[in-house]
């Protein structure tokens, strides 16, 4: 090998490596970019009467899950799932020194599931809740959702590669991303996992769950 074929060689590999490099500041950053809804905190408490969860994070002004991110703005929401019916229910909550009292709205599908939504976040990492269902007043002291230091996104790009890259266009990811923590089906439990899903303008759709502790995916879908 002459000397222009060695330089020609370290030039190629050079290139190769910033390209590659580049490839990766694109997944990093504009995958990123696609997050339409993602949970930040999730709070719960539970008592012979109820379940209670508080959600607080970011969503889309208009959610359609139609493959195109949207403006985003942050939301709070209760979510009250009573073990008996109830004519009426409310919920009152402090946020940044802002009290909130909101009449809960029932489940057209679930007449124990009630629920609100508060264009509001939380900033703190104690919250109290009072619900109040007829005529009986309940307190709440709720308890955070703990998750471990692998983020959601990093899982996804892990998880679904190729599936990612052809939603990629060569300057961004033709897609929009949900992240949420969602808690396990078994009352038994108040285990949560990471639920993320991907949808594509086509109405396709691939993602995963994963406890949200240890980072391991449970369940795939793609």
């Amino acid at each position: 090998m002459n000397k222009k074929t060695k330089i020609f060689a370290v030039v190629s590999l050079v290139c190769i490596l910033l390209c590659g490099f580049a490839g990766c500041k694109n997944l990093n950053t504009t995958l990123e970019d696609t997050v339409s809804e993602i949970h930040e905190k999730v709070f719960y408490a539970s008592d012979d009467n109820f379940f209670a969860q508080v959600v607080s994070g970011k969503i889309e002004k208009n959610c359609a899950l139609d493959g195109v991110k949207n403006e985003m703005q942050n939301f709070v929401m209760i979510k009250i799932k009573a073990n008996e019916d109830f004519e009426n229910m409310s919920a009152e909550i402090t946020l940044q020194n802002k009290k909130y009292n909101e009449q809960l709205l029932q489940s057209p599908i679930d007449s124990r599931l009630w629920t609100v939504v508060i264009n509001d976040n939380v900033m703190t990492e104690n919250i109290a809740l009072s619900v109040t269902a007829d005529e009986s007043k309940h307190e709440f002291n709720m308890q955070q959702v703990v998750v471990g230091e692998t983020k959601p996104i990093d899982l996804l790009k892990q998880a679904f590669e190729k599936e990612l890259m052809d939603c990629f266009d060569g300057k961004s990811f033709l897609c929009e991303t949900t992240i949420r923590l969602v808690k396990s089906p078994d009352e038994k439990t108040d285990k949560y996992f990471w639920y993320v899903v991907v949808y594509k303008p086509d109405k396709n759709f691939f993602g995963f769950m994963a406890d949200c502790v240890t980072g391991e995916i449970v369940a795939k879908k793609s």
